[in-house]
């Protein structure tokens, strides 16, 4: 697939802390780099509880002209730490 362009990452990067702030289970948000013909998509599969927090799982997918990468991703967020810790 090779590498996304500074700009597909910001814009990658916007879309899943978006998702992971604001958007209910099963939502979408999406992205698009029309000069680079890139494009993705996050979506909030599942949220559950955490320690004194909470977590949320993603899956995302960027296509880079014809070829698609999928990811899947958790995030955590406790009261103790500011903002979200990604696990593996």
């Amino acid at each position: 697939m090779g590498k996304l362009t500074l700009e597909d990452r910001k814009k990658q990067d916007k879309a899943v802390y978006f998702a992971l702030e604001n958007l209910e289970e099963g939502k979408v948000v999406s992205w698009h780099n029309e000069k680079q013909d890139t494009h993705g998509f996050v979506k909030v599969v599942m949220s559950y509880p955490h320690g004194s927090g909470y977590c949320r799982v993603l899956i995302t997918q960027i296509q880079k002209k014809d070829k698609y990468r999928d990811f899947k991703e958790t995030a955590c967020r406790d009261v103790a730490y500011r903002g979200w810790r990604f696990i593996r």
